[in-house]
């Protein structure tokens, strides 16, 4: 009975390409693999999306995917409306080398939100520091 439903889960259940956020990482080479995936010091914590980020991300696919149905009991009812019900991940998960930036207007969006600053800005302090949080931070506490 098991097998049975481990091939149903096999045929039927697969990620949707369109929706299902994905891609490979490219700051993870063979060159550096051992500093960071293979490393027992580095953790997906230190590259994980904003919770804010992933939450409207789970939001957004789940009226793509019509998971609308009320659930006040929060008992998880098929295509249930409780973000509770649902995990956002990874095509290729994190520990694997995903990349975490899966949906790159919702992180802009997130990111602007929590500097306070319109997308452009953003983006313009990406080109001038990189990609560190604490980079940007300090470029946009210097420019204000």
């Amino acid at each position: 009975m098991i097998a049975v439903l481990v091939l149903l889960q096999l045929m039927w259940i697969q990620p949707d390409a369109q929706r299902t956020p994905g891609k490979v990482n490219p700051d993870i080479t063979q060159g550096n693999i051992a500093d960071n995936i293979c490393s027992n010091k580095w953790s997906t914590g230190q590259i994980r999306p904003l919770s804010d980020y992933t939450r409207d991300l789970k939001l957004d696919q789940m009226q793509q995917y019509r998971d609308t149905i009320p659930d006040e009991a929060e008992r998880c009812v098929p295509r249930s409306n409780n973000p509770k019900c649902y995990e956002e991940d990874h095509l290729i998960s994190l520990q694997a080398g995903g990349h975490p930036n899966v949906h790159e207007k919702y992180e802009l969006d997130c990111w602007s939100r929590k500097f306070r600053v319109t997308p452009d800005e953003l983006r313009d302090t990406v080109k001038r520091v990189g990609t560190s949080q604490e980079a940007i931070e300090r470029e946009l506490q210097r420019s204000t």
